[in-house]
């Protein structure tokens, strides 16, 4: 995935340090809590000091009024922020509202950004939004927020009557408050960071909108407590004190939520599956509820069906309640429907989903394919659900870049090593090696002449515009930040990755770095020498090189194209086009003739943009088999929270069931021992042999294009699918046979014997991707860039000035094409095979964007090269602006025939068109 487009930085982080914690009823004596709830709060993470701070959001937020008070010691200089967002408080629905909704509440400085090419993007504001079950966002924005680092600040946020940010007691900013959330999406908890850049020394939080004048406005001064305070923090917030309010005295409130986190709904068989509840009771008098748990399995089969009485005492204390699940402590994934209510009262849904990774088998010792795969960590999650997977080797980029350069050295020669420290700690404390990506400069640091405008005008992100994209103004400072980082870290990290997808860079799409080839290329020899200056043991690798077509393809030949011995040990690329792409391959070629020993990894890979639950799962198989086939040592699973971790729900997707199977299986291989070939082994795209460390033989079979029926001689040990589930198995004199739906692991004693594979598919399987909605590559980043799965295209082989590109203008699923011609033929194809004779057709849906409708002519076409089946084209008499159909049928008189291609696109007429929902069907008997 591109540089620009990674997702923003939201905390859901660990908590803390050992807290006090006292309790103050109004009117009372305070009391110190029991040993129950300090038990509790360890509940949020079971490590400490990782600067982030978790609190119980129920009864502590109140959602129609409130006011947050925030003492807070900034150590970056204004004008060197906006390299990411940088929350100071934040907390997140528990499912998606509207199509984009990552915060609920927030207060935060937004990252740099600019509009107008040419014009450098530069921090502005100090925005606090509150979102309502509706996705209506109200927000605030103190758009002149500026500070002086190591004075501090009081930071005070409001809402009920309107939205208020004050700084110092002094009303900054204000807006319109919409409306409150409702519980039906209130999470569990909330996050304050407490590193870099806030630093943050004491929080009040109050059930009630205050005024200026009771904010405390001098930051020397400590907060206190009165009656209208339900959290104050103070002591570096390490002493937690709550008090009885008003507000929670006089509705007697009482709250019961599941209390999920990543770590805690992923499991390893042999555990104990629980869904715990939060639960808390402010009143005078006992609560009753009533919980449901309905959990089904992978294929949408019920489990089980549970049903929990809660009672709540009235003892204003919070408790957690771990519901037993054993029913779903064998392995796989469970999607589970929880609804809760109070006797008597509203019923309350939440969906999230566990997931049992299958147990390792101690007999049989781990293989040298144990560390193949890797996987991308953010911060602010929990490593043991690496651990959990048996992944060894966390990289770090994206939400959180604690190894940045504009994170670390925000000042010329003073670094802080705070968010760095931390994550190695971190890691180091999970068992997990580290990659981290070096790059991206702060704005101090940064060359700020731009590239030319027509340059720039092809980001259409416009992250080109922001310093940390920029090249460093220095080879001189650039080394020193490489050697200190190294220096630092020498005993804990080997591995370097310098920038990521360094060749969206001009005279291509700049979005990632804002210097030419020779500019990176010298940058990585500087690298490289500070590197082996500060620990002649690291290793240095090239960035991940992106394959898209909107990216400078040249930059990675060129660096393939250097002699081992200088300037970086391992090539990276980021093959999201897949291993087939002929770009791909024409580096590993160049690489190879140069440096015949040498290294390459594929440092991040995820499907992010595959609409379609099956295609995605294939590919999370596919693509790191085919990639180790080639060679690649390392493979890179690629994002957290977007594919493996909800971030609503912080449950694990069925995706990261996916791969615990995946590495379950790799982990005892020693070897790669070949590419199985049998008779119509052309389906498949997975038919891969390895040799395990018990010398048994681990056979990958799969294929996207149907159901198979495989045939082999012998008795297979072991079949399962792609969760792990055992697949039925057929031995009639010493032949047995398996169905191969997706993906199958087999184990035997000795390679298989396939002597057979044949459909199962129905007749109406006759394409793929006929919706298009298996893009091969990050649409957002550049939708001209990308192809679509099993799809080719003739873009400019019959029109100079052709283009195809994905296009978000759907009829349904999430894509369709666009096609955009200069009067020549522009088309798109694809091969398939009938097997039957009959009546078939084709029909697709048509629009037209720009151009003459008397003029344009998109088309639908089949044709055979051996004239089998004859070329036919139908094409659509004046497109009209939305979506209408165009049917061409055809005939087949023989089978089996040669296989045919079918496609479609514009046949002539300068004009662009969009066209979806293509296919081809089976109509009847001659």
């Amino acid at each position: 995935m591109s540089a620009y487009k990674k997702s923003r930085r939201y905390a859901w982080m660990k908590l803390i340090l050992a807290v006090t914690l006292t309790l103050s009823v109004c009117g009372l004596p305070q009391a110190v809590f029991a040993t129950n709830e300090l038990n509790v709060h360890q509940y949020f993470s079971n490590q400490s000091g990782n600067g982030f701070f978790r609190y119980f959001m129920p009864g502590v937020i109140r959602q129609d009024q409130g006011t947050m008070e925030f003492t807070v010691n900034m150590s970056k200089p204004h004008d060197q922020t906006g390299g990411t967002w940088d929350f100071l408080f934040t907390s997140a629905p528990t499912k998606l509202i509207g199509t984009s909704s990552n915060t609920l509440m927030a207060l935060y400085m937004p990252q740099a950004a600019s509009s107008v090419a040419g014009v450098p993007a530069v921090p502005k504001g100090l925005i606090f939004s509150m979102r309502t079950d509706q996705a209506t966002n109200s927000s605030v924005n103190y758009v002149d927020f500026n500070y002086t680092v190591g004075e501090k600040m009081n930071i005070a946020v409001s809402w009920g009557s309107e939205l208020r940010i004050y700084i110092n007691g002094v009303l900054k900013a204000n807006a319109p408050f919409t409306a409150p959330y409702s519980d039906a999406v209130m999470p569990y908890m909330f996050t304050i960071e407490d590193q870099n850049p806030y630093y943050p020394e004491q929080v009040k939080i109050s059930t009630r909108e205050r005024t200026a004048s009771e904010l405390v406005s001098s930051p020397a001064a400590s907060f206190t407590a009165d009656s209208d305070t339900s959290l104050l923090v103070n002591n570096q917030l390490k002493t937690i004190k709550r008090v009885l309010t008003n507000w929670q005295k006089n509705t007697n409130y009482s709250s019961i939520l599941p209390a999920l986190r990543e770590d805690t709904q992923t499991y390893v068989q042999g555990q104990d599956v629980k869904l715990p509840f939060v639960t808390v009771n402010y009143g005078d008098i006992p609560r009753y509820y009533e919980v449901e748990v309905t959990a089904k399995n992978e294929s949408d089969d019920i489990v089980i069906t549970k049903q929990f009485p809660i009672t709540v005492a009235a003892d204003r204390k919070y408790h957690i309640e771990e519901l037993p699940l054993s029913e779903l402590n064998l392995h796989g994934f469970y999607k589970l429907t929880t609804t809760w209510h109070e006797v008597g009262g509203s019923t309350f849904t939440k969906d999230s989903s566990i997931v049992v990774v299958p147990p390792d088998n101690a007999a049989i010792p781990d293989g040298k394919l144990e560390n193949y795969l890797g996987f991308h960590h953010l911060q602010e999650i929990d490593p043991s659900i690496i651990n959990k997977l048996d992944i060894k080797s966390a990289r770090s980029w994206g939400e959180g870049e604690p190894f940045t350069w504009f994170n670390i050295e925000t000042v010329p020669g003073v670094f802080d090593w705070s968010d760095s420290d931390q994550y190695v700690a971190n890691m180091k404390a999970a068992g997990l090696d580290i990659l981290p990506v070096l790059g991206y400069p702060p704005t101090w640091a940064a060359d700020p002449n731009l590239p030319a405008i027509e340059i720039l005008n092809k980001d259409s992100g416009k992250g080109s515009l922001r310093p940390d994209r920029w090249k460093p103004r220095s080879m001189e400072e650039w080394g020193n930040y490489v050697y200190q980082i190294v220096n630092r870290y020498k005993n804990d990290i080997k591995h370097w990755e310098i920038w990521n997808e360094v060749n969206f860079q001009p005279p291509n799409n700049p979005a990632a770095f804002s210097g030419t080839t020779a500019d990176y290329l010298e940058m990585l020899n500087v690298a490289y020498q500070k590197a082996k200056e500060a620990d002649p043991d690291s290793l240095v690798l090239t960035s991940g090189f992106s394959d898209n077509t909107s990216s400078n393809l040249s930059t990675p030949l060129q660096a393939a194209s250097i002699p081992a011995g200088s300037t970086y040990d391992i090539l990276n690329v980021h093959g999201y086009q897949g291993i087939g792409s002929a770009h791909t391959q024409s580096v590993l070629n160049q690489y190879q003739a140069t440096r015949p020993e040498g290294k390459y990894w594929m440092t991040e890979y995820g499907p992010l943009f595959e609409s379609f639950q099956f295609d995605r799962l294939y590919k999370l198989i596919e693509y790191p088999i085919q990639f180790l086939e080639k060679g690649f040592e390392r493979f890179y699973l690629f994002s957290e929270y977007s594919l493996f971790i909800n971030r609503h729900t912080l449950s694990p997707t069925i995706d990261y069931s996916v791969v615990g199977v995946l590495q379950n299986n790799l982990r005892k291989a020693e070897s790669f021992e070949g590419v199985y070939t049998f008779p119509n082994d052309t389906k498949f795209t997975v038919k891969h042999q390895f040799k395990r460390t018990d010398d048994q033989t681990l056979s990958i079979l799969g294929s996207k294009t149907g159901e198979y029926e495989v045939t082999v001689t012998g008795t297979p040990s072991e079949v399962t699918d792609m969760f792990g589930k055992p697949v039925a198995v057929t031995t009639v004199n010493g032949i047995s046979q398996f169905k191969v739906k997706g993906v199958v692991y087999v184990i035997s004693a000795a390679p298989l014997v396939i002597t057979n594979a044949q459909t199962t598919s129905t007749i109406a399987d006759l394409i793929y991707n006929g919706g298009f909605e298996s893009p091969l590559g990050d649409v957002g980043a550049d939708p001209d860039g990308v192809g679509q799965d099993f799809w080719t295209y003739h873009e400019t082989d019959f029109d100079a000035n052709g283009n195809i590109a994905v296009s978000t203008s759907k009829r349904s699923g999430s894509y369709a094409m666009e096609f955009t011609s200069s009067g020549n033929k522009v088309n798109m194809d694809q091969v398939t095979e009938i097997t039957q004779p009959g009546r078939y057709q084709i029909k697709a849906f048509v629009k037209l964007v720009s151009g003459n409708a008397a003029v344009v002519k998109p088309y639908v076409f089949v044709n055979n090269p051996n004239a089998d089946v004859p070329v036919q084209e139908l094409t659509k008499a004046n497109p009209t602006t939305s979506y209408t159909s165009i049917t061409l049928p055809f005939e087949v008189i023989q089978t089996p025939v040669q296989p045919i291609k079918v496609g479609t696109g514009i046949l002539s007429g300068a004009g662009v068109v969009d066209i979806d929902d293509f296919e081809v069907t089976y109509l009847g008997p001659n």
